[in-house]
């Protein structure tokens, strides 16, 4: 949901702390430069890169050039990322023509499917000009990953050593890209398959959790039930059958 669709103007020098921030949000920058601190880094709002505002997270904001900052404040019922992310903006002039359009719906013509519409729009576009230079690092792992996903002992470790990426530079890198640490995309494609295979005629319960990586039975049901709300079981008879 959308909280707020804002511009602050912010002067030369002034400073200030955020303590255990309310909404998530993206910052534009008309004109002027922030610099979020936040566990000892530095992320810079500028006219050529966004910056994603994590909820709950205590900070201090610096700026140090003078100017006009469009925000958007918002609340998501699954978490996003407990840490800054900077976003490059390859076309500054489209996104704010995109805030712009946002700012006229959710101010002027209350129109809350108006609003979503716009701001949908404008993720779907700091999704295409950030996610490509993250993905590229990432291909590597996501190919072994996806050729590995059977593997129970496939972990972060390998994963960052086929991509020649530090663990914590890895796990970064899929939170950016794809919204979710690496054990869930993992956890997530084992369950994609696993419901492909209970679907089919050929497999029982205990053949796909073997073959889908997990450590056991009662794991993979587990696992199983959490993503779909249902187990193995009941989501086999739900095609017609018992493969138990």
């Amino acid at each position: 949901s959308i909280e707020e669709v804002t511009t602050v103007p912010v002067l030369r020098g002034k400073r200030l702390l955020m303590k255990e921030r309310q909404f998530y949000g993206i910052s534009f920058c008309m004109r002027g430069r922030i610099t979020y601190l936040h566990r000892g880094k530095e992320y810079v709002s500028d006219p050529d890169h966004a910056i994603l505002l994590p909820m709950g997270q205590t900070y201090v904001m610096r700026c140090d050039a003078g100017g006009h900052f469009p925000l958007i404040n918002f609340k998501t019922t699954a978490p996003v990322s407990e840490d800054f992310i900077s976003l490059p903006l390859r076309n500054p002039a489209m996104f704010l023509h995109d805030y712009r359009e946002l700012s006229d719906a959710y101010h002027l013509r209350d129109s809350r499917l108006g609003a979503m519409s716009a701001f949908y729009n404008i993720l779907r576009h700091l999704s295409s000009a950030a996610a490509p230079v993250e993905k590229d690092l990432l291909r590597p792992a996501v190919a072994y990953l996806e050729e590995n996903y059977a593997d129970p002992d496939l972990c972060n470790t390998r994963l960052a050593e086929v991509a020649h990426i530090s663990e914590v530079y890895l796990r970064r890198l899929f939170r950016e890209a794809y919204g979710v640490t690496p054990h869930r995309y993992l956890m997530d494609l084992r369950i994609k398959v696993a419901r492909q295979m209970l679907g089919g005629s050929y497999a029982s319960v205990t053949e796909v959790a073997e073959q889908c990586g997990f450590s056991g039975v009662y794991h993979f049901c587990r696992a199983f039930r959490a993503a779909t709300g249902m187990t193995p079981t009941e989501y086999t008879r739900s095609f017609g059958e018992s493969k138990i």
